[in-house]
């Protein structure tokens, strides 16, 4: 079971301060002694704490000279010092140096103490949250920078090769010529098309409900399957299923559709022309705990020193001209809403092993 209790160190080179504390606290908090500032500090190297509690008068080292350390190395930690009346300039160099959060004098009240100590926890808290929400918010606002720079350059790129083969038709051609033009039109309209869509689903990802229902992965992969067959090269790949559904899957359907479609349009799209023998492997299984995916292709494939970048927003290989560079970005993001698990390896002869694994929220 774990231990939900603070953690808190208490520093203090009389002995018998330290036994009083712990027997005072030791059915409140998670206590850990130490009987000097170094041995605090040994302490701090194996364990985190949230609350750190200092004598200001020790031998060797003071609270104060003990806490500069511990803020530079543990910033995070609510310092509080104990200190006597008599202390007032180390109380007051302790919160200019220390960032000690409150001093108390000693002896200590045991009720005064114990508000403090809850304070202080409430503060690690609220500090380490806000904390989280600004590295979010850091994040949001450095993809929305990259996000608005190549969606500019995404959406514009094939408006201007289809305004620019127009302009060519416009000229006059044959036959055989103009079906030729009308191709790459709906290459580039195909090529927006899918970006559109990467759009929308980077939206609906970030904001849908984290509800759960069962998803029949084989109708899934069927569904998806069906929907990029229009694909030029769909025809001439072999599409191999293997399915283990041991346990009904329950998970957020929108997230696990987004995964698979993204993976499989991606397995489709990238095959190599020259290749004759175009494959794609998709195993599913599930059990009580998860599902697992594998998605195999010996499509074009990536460098392997690619292969970690392919998660990134925007990131492209150098051999993929006709990819967004945001569908493996919504891929990634979506496995972590789903607090799974998503890996690639490059294959001997060519091509990508995506694994997948989604925990299985069945109640």
């Amino acid at each position: 079971m774990k231990d939900n209790k603070v953690t808190v160190l208490y520093v203090d080179d009389e002995e018998e301060n330290l036994n009083s504390f712990m027997a005072t606290f030791r059915r409140e908090y998670n206590i850990s002694t130490a009987i000097s500032g170094v041995e605090g500090l040994k302490k701090l190297e194996s364990k985190e704490y949230q609350v750190i509690i200092s004598d200001q008068r020790m031998p060797s080292m003071t609270g104060v000279e003990f806490f500069e350390i511990v803020t530079a190395k543990y910033p995070k930690a609510i310092k509080i010092l104990l200190t006597g009346y008599s202390d007032m300039e180390a109380a007051i160099a302790a919160i200019n140096k220390g960032g000690v959060y409150q001093f108390l004098d000693k002896p200590w009240d045991v009720n005064l103490l114990k508000i403090t100590i809850d304070n202080a926890y409430q503060k690690y808290m609220t500090e380490s949250v806000l904390t989280e929400k600004i590295a979010a918010l850091d994040k949001a606002n450095q993809e929305l920078s990259r996000f608005v720079y190549s969606v500019s350059h995404e959406l514009r790129a094939p408006l201007m090769s289809i305004l620019g083969i127009v302009n060519i038709a416009g000229f006059g051609a044959d036959t055989e010529k103009l079906m030729e033009y009308f191709g790459m039109i709906g290459q580039s309209v195909e090529k927006l098309d899918i970006f559109i869509r990467n759009i929308i689903e980077y939206h609906q990802n970030k904001k849908i409900d984290a509800s759960h229902s069962e998803v029949n992965l084989e109708k899934m992969v069927d569904e998806i399957l069906g929907s990029i067959s229009n694909y030029s090269n769909f025809g001439s790949v072999s599409i191999i299923k293997d399915y283990r559904i041991e346990e009904t899957f329950y998970s957020t359907p929108f997230r696990v559709r987004i995964i698979l479609g993204n993976l499989l349009s991606n397995a489709v799209k990238f095959q190599r022309q020259d290749n004759p023998d175009k494959r794609i492997r998709i195993s599913v299984e599930t059990d009580k705990k998860e599902a697992r995916f594998t998605i195999e292709d010996n499509g074009s494939g990536v460098r392997e020193e690619d292969k970690d970048k392919l998660f990134r927003m925007f990131f492209k290989a150098q051999n993929n001209n006709s990819g967004t560079g945001i569908g493996l970005y919504i891929v990634k993001e979506a496995v972590d809403l789903l607090k799974g698990s998503v890996s690639v390896e490059t294959n001997i002869e060519g091509g990508l092993t995506f694994k997948i694994t989604i925990p299985n929220e069945k109640s």
